[in-house]
């Protein structure tokens, strides 16, 4: 078997194996591996985390330049479907060895649309649509994919489970993070003596400061750059029984339990609760003022003002949902390769559908704030499973940016579709029964598919723990 010569992105010489697809081994830790995760958390902070605020943008748009509500919602959710539908494109790129010009050109892409946003007026749709959803949703769409699935590069996977440690995901608790900092931010200053345009530009400074840092300190892993990846084989993948029910599963779930960014669809109409008619603008400024923003998000806290919960109060179940997600997201991954991985991923989606079953008993401020504690802790676990469930089915680490990436482009629409859903069965009434068992139902639709998923993994692993 003969070698021959090639240059790699930097135009160094190295020694390739033409018909080789075994990539080299990969080494387990150290500084640079350290720093790759620091950097990844630091982006999905600046990315996922702000995309997490758009709430506040919804309120300012909706209550104070009456903007259609429902118009508006658009702009929330085109920007988390290209977040999660640019995979696809950015995964690619990874694979192909580009991960510091792809991270570099989102960055640019999503500071650049950041700062416009400031110079955007907020009665002009198409400006802050262009800036806010087109711009910014593109920008974080190339960074998502490629700084999870690079830690792939410097953190090996270890049997039986094929998931290896829990350094993969723990990245995701950067949008978590993000989605307590930037909302009471950005609500802070809107509202403040800051006002909307500075207070966009004091966010996008800090967002350039953090994405700068973490373009220095990710890096690939030069073994894994020099070696010549096998073409993907993405027909392949679509006939991978267990890795298009994980897809499937995923996308029917994620109506429900995976945070959405899309706004409730919202018209001006009144409700009677606890004696009193309230407008639903007057729900909004009340509870929603740090940035209801979110499908479950937004339910929960006019659900908590709907059930006697003190408006201030309420104000901060977003940062409490948000909070107990963090270490929902790095615990479960630590216990990932004795238990399985899929095992925690499923035991996590249907402890999310019960809890949402039991919002039909909590009452007052003590149901609301264990409820948000525990669905924060479980669909923080259930977004940090996903991505190492999908990395697990990859047979070498070359093909997980495509695996990745083709995943979260399949489960897209979900980002567009699952609010609005939820916002008509809630109606102009607040019919609460309906919206519940519609996300409990539709996320233990997505447990079946995940269940099925993980049969079929199971028996092909010769091994329960997967």
């Amino acid at each position: 078997m003969s070698s021959k010569t090639s240059k790699d992105l930097e135009g160094f010489d190295v020694i390739v194996d033409p018909v080789s697809t075994n990539p080299p081994p990969v080494k387990d830790g150290g500084l640079r591996a350290w720093c790759t995760l620091i950097g990844a958390t630091l982006t999905l902070t600046c990315t996922f985390g702000y995309v997490n605020a758009f709430g506040v943008y919804q309120d300012l748009y909706t209550r104070e330049h009456a903007a259609s509500a429902s118009r508006i919602s658009w702009i929330g959710g085109t920007q988390l479907f290209l977040l999660i539908g640019m995979g696809i494109v950015a995964g690619k790129l990874l694979d192909l060895g580009y991960f510091r010009q792809t991270t570099f050109v989102g960055s640019v892409i999503f500071t650049f649309s950041l700062f416009m946003l400031s110079l955007a007026h907020p009665d002009q749709f198409y400006q802050i649509f262009l800036s806010q959803g087109l711009g910014m949703g593109i920008g974080s769409g190339l960074l998502y994919v490629p700084v999870m699935a690079i830690q792939a590069h410097h953190w090996n996977k270890t049997p039986p489970s094929g998931h290896g440690d829990c350094h993969l995901s723990k990245s995701c608790a950067g949008s978590a993070i993000g989605g307590i900092f930037f909302p009471i931010m950005l609500d802070q200053l809107f509202h403040g003596e800051t006002g909307y345009a500075w207070g966009v530009r004091a966010s996008a400074f800090i967002v350039l400061a953090l994405l700068a840092l973490a373009n220095v300190l990710m890096t690939t892993d030069p073994a894994m750059s020099a070696y010549q990846k096998p073409k993907p084989d993405i027909k392949g993948f679509l006939r991978d029984g267990p890795y298009i029910l994980l897809i499937l599963g995923y996308e029917r779930s994620s109506h429900s339990c995976m945070m959405m960014l899309t706004v409730v669809p919202t018209r001006q109409v009144t409700s009677v609760s606890h004696g009193r008619v309230l407008s639903l603008y007057e729900f909004l400024y009340s509870t929603s003022r740090s940035g209801a923003k979110i499908s479950l998000d937004f339910y929960l806290q006019l659900f908590a003002i709907l059930h006697g919960v003190n408006p201030t109060f309420s104000f901060y179940t977003l940062a409490i949902m948000n909070g107990s997600s963090i270490p929902g997201r790095i615990l479960p991954n630590i216990f990932a390769n004795r238990l399985g991985g899929f095992n925690l991923l499923i035991s996590s989606c249907v402890a999310c559908s019960a809890l949402i079953f039991a919002l039909y008993g909590v009452d007052a401020t003590g149901g609301t704030t264990a409820f948000a504690i525990l669905y924060g802790f479980f669909s923080g676990a259930w977004l940090s499973l996903l991505s190492p469930a999908v990395a697990s089915l990859s047979q070498d680490q070359g093909e997980i940016g495509v695996r990745l990436g083709l995943a979260f482009f399949l489960a897209s629409p979900g980002a567009l579709v699952g609010a609005p859903i939820n916002g008509y069965l809630l109606g102009e009434t607040f019919d609460w029964s309906k919206t519940i068992l519609f996300s409990a139902i539709i996320i233990l639709g997505g447990t079946a598919l995940l269940l099925l998923a993980r049969m079929l993994l199971a028996r092909r692993k010769g091994t329960p723990f997967v």
